[in-house]
């Protein structure tokens, strides 16, 4: 009886291990339901490490183990960061988000590691790259010759418009779509395009809609799209296309568990 109670045991104590082994960390910040339930759809054994819920000491253990970083959406990133004055009356920002962000970004440039920003992510991709943003599109960048509406006015819900993808994108070898539509919620936009970054699509009113790295993903995978995959996937299958991606290069970085 003492041995089938060993090997019992044992027989766990493997299965423990070998899942552990396989998970895949996944630094990020403000972690919400819709992002865990978008990367858990691709691989169950993702965990997601906020680190605006983490103890700075914790930090440097925690990073060691993480294989990319994931920069969901959010309020607006503070105009001083990119240059610009604080322009309250159109900006709602959240300081300590970005210099928590930003060393995040810093930290996985310095260990080669994935990175893909969504939303606001993207933006502070561009930023990170000495890039700017116009602070609010209908009061700064709105182009009048094609009218595109990013956000509800009355901040309800995503709104939905064309999708143009640069077919000799990375983003194209991903999707395999030139035109799609896409859900929107911003009001902040890309304007100076960051440094060793490229254009991979753009709404028809011209406005940035994703970017990536100019050599290429193979080179660094980082990736920003402006749209919210993580709220459309379920209408629009397609997008599991993109965390699939981002996923599997994270499961190849040789990273300490």
């Amino acid at each position: 009886m003492s041995n089938v109670i060993s090997f019992v045991f044992a027989f766990f104590i493997s299965i423990l291990a070998f899942s552990q082994k396989h998970k895949i960390y996944i630094a990020t910040v403000k972690e919400n339901r819709n992002i865990e339930n978008f990367v858990k759809r691709v691989n169950e054994n993702v965990v997601l490490i906020d680190f605006m819920k983490l103890d700075k000491k914790k930090w440097n253990s925690n990073l060691k183990k993480c294989s990319g970083l994931l920069l969901s959406g959010g309020y607006d990133i503070d105009p001083s960061c990119y240059g610009q004055p604080t322009l309250s009356p159109y900006c709602k920002t959240e300081n300590q988000r970005d210099e928590i962000e930003l060393e995040l970004l810093n930290r996985a440039m310095n260990d080669s590691l994935p990175i893909f920003g969504i939303c606001r992510g993207m933006q502070l991709l561009n930023v990170y790259f000495q890039g700017t943003l116009c602070a609010d599109i209908p009061t700064f960048c709105d182009n009048n010759s094609l009218k595109v509406i990013h956000r509800d006015p009355k901040q309800q819900k995503d709104v939905i418009h064309p999708l143009i993808i640069d077919n000799n994108s990375d983003l194209f070898s991903i999707l395999k779509l030139e035109n799609t539509s896409v859900n929107s919620y911003h009001h902040q936009a890309v304007l100076l395009l960051g440094e060793k970054l490229r254009v991979a699509a753009r709404s028809p009113d011209g406005c940035i809609e994703s970017i990536e790295w100019s050599k290429g993903l193979n080179d660094k995978w980082i990736l920003g799209v402006q749209w919210h995959p993580e709220r459309i996937f379920t209408e629009q299958p397609e997008n599991l296309k993109i965390i699939e991606a981002f996923i599997g290069v994270c499961r190849k970085v040789q990273r300490k568990h």
